[in-house]
């Protein structure tokens, strides 16, 4: 009975009335006020964690890490292909070419050189040795020829390759000697040297004509 009446008297601090009707009407208005406000803090507090949510931006993902490349094993790394080699050029043949007479040696050197003519002429256009039949013609007008492109550029060595001709020149005995040799394709720098000694051996050994007195 006593703690009915603390509690009673309790309830009129807070309301001002001890009628029980009155005591239970404010009493439910209190709990549904509490019961809203309850509610309405929890939707507070919903809507703040919704928008940390959506303010906290997503971390990327993590990279996959690569797989490591297994070290190459000693021996087994492919072995690399060597450059292609450029064709080699035939090497100019050891023929000697001073034999027992003009005819032969002529006819060496033109086998050694690969030509398909040649002959030997003075500075002025006659004709020192030839492998054709009639070469006065052929060592008159390519002589001419040579001495001309020798006036714009001198030099030893004039390639007519339009006509198949490489002009070329030595010296016996202090004396000018044109070669018009006749070949499918250019001489290269070795054949144009060995070309020019050669036939200084043939006329120094054939033909003591064209040296100085």
């Amino acid at each position: 009975m006593d703690l009915s009446m603390d509690i009673l008297s309790r309830l009129y601090d807070l309301t001002g009335t001890s009628d029980p009707a009155q005591l239970a009407v404010t009493t439910l208005i209190a709990l549904v006020l509490a019961g809203g406000l309850a509610a309405l803090i929890l939707e507070a507090v919903r809507i703040v964690k919704e928008y940390s949510r959506q303010e906290v931006p997503h971390a990327a993902p993590a990279p996959e890490p690569k797989p490591e490349k297994a070290p190459e094993a000693p021996g087994e790394k492919p072995a690399e292909k060597p450059p292609a080699k450029a064709p080699e050029k035939p090497a100019v043949p050891g023929i000697e070419v001073v034999k027992g007479t003009v005819k032969e040696s002529m006819e060496a050197l033109e086998k050694k050189y690969r030509l398909n003519a040649v002959t030997l002429a003075t500075a002025d256009g006659l004709v020192i040795a030839s492998t054709i039949n009639d070469p006065d013609e052929e060592a008159a007008v390519w002589s001419g020829r040579f001495n001309e492109m020798h006036k714009e550029k001198p030099g030893s060595y004039y390639p007519v390759a339009d006509k198949g001709v490489y002009l070329y020149s030595t010296e016996s005995a202090g004396n000018k000697v044109i070669g018009v040799a006749r070949r499918t394709v250019a001489l290269e720098q070795d054949e144009i040297k060995g070309l020019q000694d050669d036939t200084k051996k043939i006329v120094d050994k054939f033909a003591p004509a064209v040296r100085k007195p």
